[in-house]
């Protein structure tokens, strides 16, 4: 940011327009402007009394001694003279306006801050982990044509949060994997894995989440999204700051060339040199950290999950959807939707596990994926850019909140008095996750446990 503004101070004289005679610079005077301090008519005088005979002399003298009272001022005229050849802009908010020195300090406040907000608004979702594995393995099992870009761009930025730093290849592991970051005890994953090899049936399927293997499905911002947030949060002071920003700097460097120990080059260059590849350096990375708009791929993939779901329900099952609050409140809707259409891929896929060579090496006959794979085709192939009639997220409406789970609490008073209906989180997740087990159950009662 530092370096932005010493940049910006420095592109000032060499791009900064000024408009034609809106501001007068004294190197812009000709050179002999400037005698016995005076200037205009009295200069031109002054410089030609050496030329004139003693009569004119003293007549020029006479005049320039000459007592004259000042004309009454004629501010309309004065102002608009001002502000055409003289006098700064008008605008109060010139300079905040138009300083690329503070524009840019704004500018860059803003999209960190913009970049925080998206980055909560996805992580209160818990969408975007969901989408990004069930793209994954509908890629991988070649139901899909083509890519998305914003969800590729996704992947290679949060890898390490989304896939542990290592994409999944097979059914069961993709399965695993998502169960494994939404709560589910690795311990249950393992026993249910033993059951299925065994083939024996399941007393009781348990899908209570434990908080001592959760994995959280946060994202993390980049290290330099981290650093500008506690500087603009007032968490950190600009000294600081820099030395932060240039200490990244120097690591990515070190990277780049294939160095162990986090050391600068050898390399002696100039201070200007320096301050010009530390530049390009924030460029380049705030650039890569802003690549993503949080909120907006929020938006898309909660709507596409939504379709997603619906399409199952009602083509499949012959079920009812989901009530619309379902999907305009957090919840773990969409990332229950994702583990069913991977629980589906597995049981196809273990279906297929006694056909000799199998084309393609994965089931196409998982019916749950297949519409999945549909509408996300469907969306690729319009352009992946937002999602026509999208209107899921966020704001309840009054008539639609009456439709949430709901608890009595006592807000104040007395307890009839006080009494007031408030929608509760923690009773929405259970009813998702009785839903997720009622499905679990049924799939074990068929011999289809995933």
């Amino acid at each position: 940011m530092i370096a932005f503004q010493l940049q910006s101070s420095y592109q000032w004289g060499e791009h900064w327009s000024v408009p034609a005679h809106r501001y007068l610079a004294l190197r812009n005077l000709p050179a002999g402007g400037k005698q016995e301090d005076l200037l205009g008519y009295h200069t031109v005088v002054w410089a030609r009394m050496n030329d004139k005979d003693q009569k004119e002399a003293n007549a020029a003298m006479k005049l320039l001694k000459k007592k004259v009272p000042d004309p009454k001022p004629i501010f309309s005229r004065i102002q608009k003279y001002l502000a055409a050849n003289v006098g700064p802009s008008l605008d109060a908010r010139f300079l905040r306006h138009a300083n690329p020195l503070i524009c840019g300090a704004h500018s860059l406040e803003m999209r960190v801050k913009y970049e925080e907000f998206g980055m909560r608004f996805a992580n209160s979702y818990a969408v975007l982990s969901g989408m990004a594995q069930l793209y994954h393995a509908l890629r991988h099992i070649c139901y899909l044509n083509g890519t998305w870009p914003d969800m590729e761009n996704l992947i290679a930025h949060h890898r390490k949060e989304i896939f542990f730093g290592m994409l999944p290849k097979e059914p069961q592991k993709m399965y695993s994997h998502v169960r494994l970051v939404s709560g589910t005890h690795s311990a249950l994953i393992s026993e249910e894995q033993r059951i299925q090899r065994s083939g024996r049936q399941p007393k009781s399927l348990n899908l209570r989440r434990s908080g001592r293997d959760k994995i959280s499905w946060d994202l993390i911002p980049s290290k330099i999204c981290a650093v500008l947030r506690d500087y603009f949060n007032g968490r950190d002071e600009s000294a600081r700051t820099l030395a932060r920003l240039h200490g990244l700097a120097q690591e990515e460097k070190a990277l780049s060339q294939g160095r162990v120990n986090h050391t600068a080059s050898s390399r002696v260059v100039s201070n200007v040199q320096e301050l010009k590849e530390f530049a390009d350096y924030l460029q380049v990375a705030l650039d890569r950290s802003f690549s993503i708009d949080y909120a907006t791929l929020t938006r898309t993939c909660n709507a596409l999950l939504k379709r997603i779901d619906e399409g199952i329900k009602t083509t499949l099952y012959a079920q009812n959807v989901r009530p619309e609050w379902h999907w305009k409140v957090p919840s773990l809707t969409g990332y229950t939707t994702v583990l069913n259409v991977l629980a589906d891929i597995v049981v196809a896929n273990a279906n297929t596990q006694g056909v000799s060579r199998p084309d393609p090496p994965f089931s196409r006959n998982a019916r749950e994926a297949v519409v999945a794979a549909r509408i996300l085709q469907e969306y690729i192939q319009a352009g992946a850019v937002g999602v026509s009639g999208e209107n899921t997220v966020v704001g309840v409406t009054e008539f639609q909140r009456d439709k949430m789970p709901r608890r009595k609490v006592n807000v104040g008073g007395n307890a009839r008095s006080g009494a007031q209906f408030v929608y509760d989180r923690n009773e929405e997740h259970r009813l998702v996750n009785r839903e997720t087990k009622k499905d679990m159950a049924r799939r074990a009662a068929a011999g289809q446990l995933g």
